[in-house]
């Protein structure tokens, strides 16, 4: 039997939950074929996406890289 996006519930919730920690800024989905979450990044910077297997990983790369543009920027850090 083939895949179906069931397969994938727990995924689609944890992406869900992320995307809620990271609204605003950062747009979060999990990528079925890739098999990884992502998050785009909204703002007006130029940033490549971030990928990772795991959700702690593509939490704490968004962090990482928005506590990077927010001094870059000297935009008041985001209230996450």
């Amino acid at each position: 039997m083939g895949w179906t996006r069931a397969d994938d519930d727990t995924q689609y919730a944890v992406a869900r939950r992320l995307q809620r920690a990271h609204v605003g800024r950062w747009l979060v989905f999990w990528g079925p074929g890739s098999r990884a979450y992502w998050a785009f990044y909204r703002g007006p910077e130029h940033v490549r996406p971030l990928s990772a297997a795991q959700p702690e990983q593509l939490h704490r790369s968004v962090l990482d890289l928005q506590r990077q543009l927010d001094l870059a920027t000297g935009r008041v850090p985001f209230k996450q």
